[in-house]
């Protein structure tokens, strides 16, 4: 978005979404685009995080020394 000019705040999780949609509110076109990325995005954060609590579940943890599942969340 900052080759329109549009800067997002750094932030993570719900709080990039709510910078991302503010920023986009005047933006018709361009939100055409970048909506369906941000909801593809937030999807793929769930997935990620679902996977991570069912890896956890499993108890298979022996290469997962020192993770922490919330890392999980950060990465997508």
């Amino acid at each position: 978005m900052k080759t329109f000019s549009l800067i997002v705040p750094c932030s993570m999780g719900d709080r990039f979404e709510v910078h991302v949609r503010s920023l986009l509110a005047d933006n018709t076109g361009l939100s055409r685009i970048i909506l369906p990325l941000l909801e593809a995005w937030g999807g793929l954060r769930l997935l990620a995080a679902g996977l991570g609590k069912q890896l956890l579940r499993t108890g298979d943890t022996a290469d997962l020394k020192g993770f922490n599942p919330a890392q999980l969340s950060e990465l997508v």
